[in-house]
């Protein structure tokens, strides 16, 4: 994973799977990639028959910081590698917030405008 200005890019390596069995989601923070593959290898010859299955699965998860764009998310697969590109949101500049002591606030004189009025007698 690499974090740039811009984006975050995952890569992933994934050889034997072919692109159309790599599936790639980004849901409520996660980044999930998956990959299947089956192959079944059958020889009949006279006196037996020999069948071969492969099955392999790769499966991971990633959770992601909360400035990212997923609805932009970018997957490209060559050679056996996976990049992902997920751009970031345009991060604000921190903000200092002054921190007042407790009661300050609500004890604080009401602006000459608003004083309260003589009492009549």
């Amino acid at each position: 994973v690499e974090r740039t200005d811009d984006a975050l890019i995952v890569r992933a390596s994934v050889p034997g799977f072919d692109p159309d069995e790599v599936t790639v989601t980004v849901d409520q923070g996660v980044l999930t990639i998956e990959a299947q593959h089956q192959q079944e290898d059958e020889k009949r010859e006279q006196n037996f028959v020999r069948r071969e299955r492969f099955v392999g699965r790769m499966y991971r998860q990633i959770a992601l910081p909360q400035e990212v764009k997923g609805d932009q998310t970018r997957a490209e697969f060559s050679n056996g590698v996976l990049t992902v590109t997920i751009p970031l949101e345009q991060k604000s500049e921190p903000r200092r917030i002054p921190v007042q002591p407790a009661g300050e606030a609500a004890a604080s004189p009401a602006p000459a405008s608003q004083e309260a009025a003589p009492a009549q007698g």
